[in-house]
């Protein structure tokens, strides 16, 4: 699946799907964007980045207004 529908903080917007196995560390998502693995999924609401780190974490901040 390349990409799906996520519910943002006001309307459904098109999203990019990511399977966490094929991320490499320093991998930058920016969203809107979906991160699906086994066990979890994690979505990357729009004004949000995710970045893998090198020990394999995921971590979201937000963008700056």
């Amino acid at each position: 699946r390349l990409h799906a529908q996520l519910v943002g903080p006001t309307r459904f917007v098109e999203a990019a799907v990511y399977d966490r196995g094929d991320l490499t560390a320093d991998t930058l998502i920016q969203g809107p964007a979906i991160v699906e693995q086994s066990d979890t999924t994690t979505p990357v609401l729009p004004g949000w980045q995710l970045r893998l780190d090198a020990v394999g974490n995921l971590r979201l901040t937000r963008e700056a207004p």
